[in-house]
């Protein structure tokens, strides 16, 4: 069942649950555009998301289909509708539903008062221009300046027991659920290039570990990582940053995309580690210079690359893309 008051204000931001960065989002676009919220299947909601003035899709993943068709009447109606496309990868692939997808994409991006973005820019990969009309910044990449969390962070029991340990060591921070895809094989093989790399830095492990980690999170605990391992809240996850010199942003080419972790590193100043030539190593050079991040070779041992100098941030990172983004936004989804 849709979770949505009827006699709610009929402009709307929906998602179909609150799974992943679903629910950030939706709050998010909800504070900043002045939308109610609107959660559950689009096909449930079809005739309340047909007849809202205003409608944004935080996420369109998942419910290709019934965006497709909600745009295209509300096109017919004259009205906007606006999407936003974490994945357009998957219109990219050699399966007969990647060119499926794409073809519906491709379609959807030409109709008009219908705008697809992706959090992925055009520069960057401009082939994702054949199924989306624009893009805008990650939202992770500016939320917390965009609703003044940015300064009202602050340390938990989990942090200052955390640096207590580290006792002056450097600290590498590997966030969030703990899988290889996300780097977490590498490290530990980069570490394992780094004889003795416990007496110069603390590297702390915060998230469930899942069975493919299971026996490199116990080999690296054994060596002196604190491991972490269970849920961990948004309030312990951001105290985690703030005492981190190094945010584990370095994952595995099969996972080449956009990161939350990574965005929250640029808005809170950490450094983030990154592969070479993978698409966040590729967000932190010129001409978006989000940073601070340095760029490693997983084939080397993590204590060389960290020798090396990082790139630095461009000034008001967070400012910048918090305005062109909103813009953009705002653009789209304000009435016909």
């Amino acid at each position: 069942m849709t979770k949505r008051d009827e006699s709610a204000p009929t402009d709307l931001v929906h998602v179909r649950s609150h799974s992943g960065h679903r629910r950030s989002y939706q709050d998010l676009f909800c504070q900043l555009l002045g939308l109610a919220p609107s959660t559950g299947s689009a096909w449930r909601a079809f005739p309340a998301l047909v007849r809202s003035r205003k409608l944004l899709f935080a996420t369109i993943d998942g419910e290709d289909l019934a965006f497709a068709a909600i745009s295209l009447v509300r096109s017919l109606l004259g009205r906007k509708t606006t999407g936003i496309f974490l994945r357009p990868q998957s219109c990219f692939g050699s399966g007969w539903k990647s060119r499926v997808k794409h073809a519906l994409y491709a379609a959807l991006r030409r109709l008009p008062r219908t705008s697809v973005l992706t959090i992925v820019p055009f520069e960057i990969a401009p082939e994702y221009e054949k199924v989306a009309t624009g893009w805008i910044y990650d939202p992770q990449l500016w939320d917390l300046h965009a609703t003044g969390r940015l300064g009202r962070i602050e340390q938990t029991p989990l942090s200052k027991h955390l640096i207590q340990r580290a006792n002056g060591r450097r600290i590498i921070a590997f966030l969030g659920l703990v899988r290889n895809s996300k780097g977490f094989g590498i490290l530990a093989d980069m570490l394992a290039s780094s004889p003795n790399w416990s007496e110069e830095i603390l590297l702390i492990v915060a998230g469930r570990v899942t069975e493919e980690c299971d026996e490199d999170a116990k080999r690296l605990e054994a060596d002196g990582a604190q491991i972490v391992n269970r849920f961990i809240s948004d309030e312990e996850l951001e105290s985690l940053y703030l005492i981190s010199d190094f945010i584990w942003c370095c994952y595995h080419p099969d996972y080449d995309q956009a990161s939350g972790i990574f965005g929250r590193a640029v808005q809170l100043e950490r450094t983030s580690l990154v592969r070479g030539g993978s698409y966040l190593a590729r967000m932190t050079q010129a001409p978006f210079r989000l940073g601070p991040a340095l760029t490693i070779d997983p084939d080397n041992a993590l204590l060389r690359e960290l020798c090396t100098p990082c790139d630095p941030a461009g000034e008001n990172a967070g400012a910048h893309q918090f305005r062109l983004s909103s813009e953009t936004l705002l653009s789209c989804v304000e009435a016909a």
